[in-house]
């Protein structure tokens, strides 16, 4: 499916899911994952062989599901980036490509013990405020601060004239949770002798495994620090993991500003981490706070005032309301997920809460 159809000549940016890979725990669910999908099983074509330990697989496109592997193994769902296009062609939720996602992932949670191995995201950029050779630049002039340690540049160029035919900048290893690519897709395109309707077209990847991968289908899914939008969530993302600052200024890199073209692109969207709600704050570690350090202070109040269990807990989430940040409901959501529950919306935690007091 060309990269080009949808492209709406006068957006300066297009944000896309490009990759899913998705395992689920169970042996035989090819009928349910097609419920799941909202795909006919008439779509999908037997294949002789399988993939990634997987003796067999059935097709739709460039969308595989692969089964029939050692005990334990599960079911497990590929789409590359063509096969993201033609889903989102193909689902009968389609009122827009980022609610398709949020659709099928809010299916996905539901289903216990659900791994996403594999989840690519993608920011197309037409308005040349972004390219491979401004990024590179502040790489050499050291102007860059990142968590990651090193940068590799890839070009590619004819033999006979030196034409450059790819270029590709990548933070990171493919085989980690987390690569960052940034690649002039208008030259690859021209070099497949593919048409090219923009004048400008940098192409910034996410390629996120596991833990990252699971964060970001959340993100997705329930949104993060009050973005839902795909492309402000990536841009979030690059904000946190990329910081192009002044070529000049204070010798102490992290005290220089955000240089202005990264402002503007940025549009004061804030720092989104795919770590830090998973890891610093969650449902396990909230129980081993209660366990350790609450449970034994809530004994000693009941103790000391002499009031009955169900007023002193009336109480106790009666104050809590208002209380509750996006933190802790990205964390009650990410649990409830695990947990194969969908997510709460604001409305329905402040309902809930309600029905305590009741």
């Amino acid at each position: 499916m060309d990269d080009t159809k949808n492209i709406d000549l006068k957006e300066p940016k297009r944000a896309l899911v490009d990759w899913l890979q998705v395992t689920f725990p169970h042996e035989e669910f090819l009928e349910q994952l097609y419920q799941v999908l909202g795909l006919d099983i008439s779509m999908f074509a037997e294949m002789d062989q399988g993939k990634y330990g997987y003796r067999k697989s059935v097709r739709c496109g460039h969308i595989a599901i692969y089964y029939d592997g050692k005990l334990g193994m599960g079911t497990h769902l590929e789409m590359t980036g063509q096969g993201c296009r033609e889903y989102e062609s193909l689902t009968p939720y389609k009122d827009s490509a980022m609610n398709v996602w949020r659709h099928l992932f809010g299916l996905f949670s539901m289903i216990p013990k659900v791994k996403y191995t594999r989840l690519d995201l993608a920011l197309d950029i037409f308005d040349g405020s972004i390219s491979t050779d401004r990024v590179y630049k502040h790489v050499k002039k050291k102007a860059l601060t990142s968590q990651f340690r090193k940068v590799r540049r890839m070009t590619e160029s004819t033999i006979k004239d030196y034409v450059r035919t790819g270029d590709t900048i990548y933070f990171g290893s493919a085989q980690s949770d987390l690569q960052i690519r940034f690649y002039d897709k208008k030259l690859e395109r021209e070099n497949n002798d593919k048409e090219v309707l923009v004048e400008q077209w940098t192409r910034v990847e996410f390629q996120l495994r596991d833990a990252h991968a699971t964060m970001a289908a959340f993100h997705i899914l329930a949104g993060a620090n009050g973005r839902d939008d795909l492309g402000e969530l990536i841009r979030g993302y690059l904000h946190t993991y990329l910081q192009f600052r002044t070529m000049t200024g204070d010798n102490n890199l992290s005290r220089r500003s955000i240089i202005k073209w990264y402002r503007d692109f940025l549009e004061d969207i804030e720092r989104i981490s795919l770590t830090s709600d998973a890891k610093d704050y969650t449902i396990d570690r909230v129980q081993e706070w209660v366990d350790r350090s609450v449970t034994p202070s809530l004994s000693t109040l009941l103790l000391a005032n002499d009031i009955d269990t169900e007023t002193f807990i009336s109480d106790i989430v009666r104050s809590s309301f208002g209380r509750l940040d996006a933190k802790k409901k990205n964390a009650i959501n990410l649990h409830r997920q695990g947990l194969g529950l969908n997510p709460y919306t604001d409305e329905e935690i402040e309902r809930r809460l309600l029905s305590f007091l009741n």
